[in-house]
């Protein structure tokens, strides 16, 4: 961080790009929130004032909902990459259900912001442990942590395989988009939140964003 001070000392006025892949996406994340809001050495934050775009790529999920609530109004310039069913955005994972509604269905989950009772992949509600007492067989409160739940910050690009058939003409680079700004905001329902995670092919979603988005290889660049 303080080269970053000195950095933009130097440069009055630039914009800033942070990138990074995987873990190196979720530091990306950190470090930006950092640069806006922490004073280095008696200085302002070495963001302040500046317009920060932030990319990255099979981001995992950094912060709770409050932290992402915070860091969505402090920079709307963050866009997360996330080609088919890549696993590693769906880590942490999001907390699916508020407490269990015992009488129906544990599956609808009440998201507080919207006022709203959906059935959403992933829950705004604060996280429960419940455990089962072996001598009666009721449920009762382990754990109790407010605003709990994992949750993704900025916006979802994602990159759906077979989506489009420009795929056949770039070498299988990712193509096909959608700009996820659905609902839950930073947990689109209707993106890579709408099926499951392919564990067993985790090294190839994961490892896929190498060969670029359509007409740029970072391989053949040097970039990767």
């Amino acid at each position: 961080m303080p080269v970053l001070s000195d950095l933009t000392a130097k440069y009055p006025g630039y914009s800033i790009l942070v990138t990074g892949h995987s873990l190196g996406g979720a530091l990306a994340t950190l470090s930006t929130y950092l640069g806006i809001t922490c004073e280095m050495d008696g200085k302002d934050p070495p963001f302040k004032d500046r317009l920060v775009y932030v990319y990255t790529f099979g981001e995992p999920r950094v912060g709770n909902y409050p932290f992402a609530a915070d860091y969505d109004a402090r920079n709307g310039n963050h866009y997360r990459l996330i080609y088919n069913r890549d696993p590693v955005p769906h880590v942490a994972p999001c907390t699916q259900y508020s407490f269990p509604d015992l009488e129906g269905d544990s599956s609808q989950c009440p998201d507080i912001s919207l006022g709203a009772t959906l059935n959403y992949p992933c829950c705004i509600h604060d996280k429960y442990v419940i455990l089962y007492d072996n001598v009666t067989g009721l449920p009762f409160v382990q754990e109790h942590v407010v605003n709990g739940s994992y949750w993704h910050n900025g916006v979802e690009v994602w990159y759906p395989e077979g989506e489009n058939e420009q795929k056949k003409l770039h070498q299988a680079q990712m193509c096909g988009h959608r700009i996820c700004t659905g609902l839950p905001s930073g947990e689109d329902e209707a993106c890579s939140n709408n099926g499951d995670p392919d564990i067993l092919s985790a090294k190839k979603e994961h490892g896929f964003y190498k060969h670029g988005i359509c007409g740029f290889s970072p391989l053949k660049a040097g970039c990767w």
